[in-house]
């Protein structure tokens, strides 16, 4: 499917969108609230096409008029009806709409209403306007068309640059960085995130932004090998994290990095605690492989048995078929470390299988060519003192306490 993403044009009648988006993922809808997309962006669509004398009035009607099912679009769309500033009303339900479609894989939906969005706020809000070409950007990501996303994300900079808006140029450093290691070029993508780091200020916005930069240069860090300096950028988001999920994923990336250093201990016990404490189904079946693979490596069996329960109980599921086939993988070569060969072999045809009816070859080729290094090759990697420090504080506890909490939380899992 492709979308247009010029920054001064339109896109598809969002109807024609919306129906492009139901082709595309072979769907009757997308779910309950699918209307609630289309009527506010034909309305956007509307108003875009209005002389700009007359949008804020139509848009005040409408938005006053409008009922919705999902209650944060229509508390977005409701604000517009009594705004003071009917740019920045206007700005923040698309953007509340946009993400819902988006979210849901409704793509082409997503980028018309933002198309029609950057065509109401304008300009003469420079801000608005480049904060909703960044989501666009972040869509041709997602679809693959990175280098429509460079191309948005350039000139968003010098939107940035031109009216002198420093978080507007943090969100795009950081969406450079995020493209850049999609296309594995790893040091360009730490070069964006360092210069989110770079910018001056405090505010709630840049707080965030800098938030991800330091995730984002933890992921990037941590592929160049540089694993202290990846476990120092991981202690700094754990810092500006604004909510417990978001503190779990670091936790969950910062386990990752103590595995692939050769702290196994750390490594498992922070992967039992993001099993432990999160909700997110997603990241829970990330943290089930991986603690299965620290717990193989400490020799834990028990603790191996216990994940293994855990796995066969959510590999069930539809959803995250990357993810699950992915856990099997580890589960796979987890056992293979316990020198397991029965479950060996049934993790590893189960993790082949996903993968080949999903397309899924790196980890097809993982598996291929997957062998227990000799005892010699694995000896732990050091880290600096202030390294051990970081893998010591997040790894902290007990793994059978922590054991315990994860394998009786899954009931709480939801599905994002």
């Amino acid at each position: 499917m492709h979308v247009r993403s010029g920054i001064s044009s339109l896109t598809l009648n969002v109807t024609d969108a919306y129906r492009a988006d139901l082709s595309h993922a072979g769907a009757a809808s997308f779910g309950p609230h699918d209307a609630d997309w289309l009527v506010f962006a034909t309305t956007v669509q509307r108003a875009a096409e209005l002389r700009a004398p007359d949008r804020e009035a139509y848009l005040r009607r409408a938005a006053a008029d409008m009922v919705f099912g999902d209650r944060g679009i229509g508390t977005a769309v409701r604000a517009i009806a009594h705004a003071e500033r009917i740019a920045e009303s206007t700005y923040r339900a698309v953007r509340a709409c946009a993400t819902h479609a988006e979210e849901a894989g409704a793509f082409a939906t997503a980028m018309s209403l933002l198309d029609c969005g950057r065509a109401i706020v304008g300009l003469s809000e420079a801000g608005l306007y480049g904060r909703l070409a960044v989501q666009q950007a972040r869509i041709l990501r997602k679809l693959g068309e990175l280098d429509s996303a460079v191309r948005l994300i350039d000139e968003t900079k010098r939107l940035a640059a031109e009216y002198t808006d420093p978080g507007l140029l943090a969100l795009a450093h950081v969406a450079a960085g995020a493209t850049a290691r999609v296309r594995g070029n790893h040091p360009l993508s730490r070069a964006e995130f360092g210069a989110v780091l770079a910018i001056a200020g405090d505010d709630d916005e840049l707080r965030e932004l800098k938030h991800q930069a330091h995730h984002g240069m933890l992921v990037a860090c941590a592929v160049a090998g540089d694993f202290d300096a990846a476990l120092q950028h991981g202690a700094a988001a754990w810092e500006l994290a604004g909510t417990d999920e978001q503190k779990l994923e670091i936790v969950l990336n910062v386990a990752s990095v103590c595995y692939d250093s050769g702290q196994f201990r750390e490594a498992l016990n922070g992967y039992l605690r993001v099993l432990a404490e999160s909700t997110l189904l997603r990241v829970r079946i990330h943290a089930l492989g991986g603690a299965a693979l620290a717990a193989a490596r400490l020799n834990e069996r028990t603790i191996t048995n216990a994940l293994d329960e855990t796995a066969r109980r959510l590999s069930s599921t539809v959803a995250f078929s990357h993810e699950v086939a992915d856990m099997s993988r580890e589960f796979a070569e987890a056992f293979a470390y316990l020198g397991d060969e029965e479950r060996f072999d049934h993790y590893r045809a189960d993790a082949l299988r996903r993968s080949r009816e999903h397309g899924f070859h790196e980890i097809a080729h993982r598996l291929e060519t997957f062998r227990v290094p000799a005892p010699s090759v694995v000896a732990p990697r050091v880290l600096s003192d202030a390294g051990l420090e970081v893998a010591s504080r997040f790894g902290a506890g007990d793994s059978r306490d922590l054991l315990a909490l994860a394998v009786s939380s899954p009931q709480r899992s939801n599905s994002r």
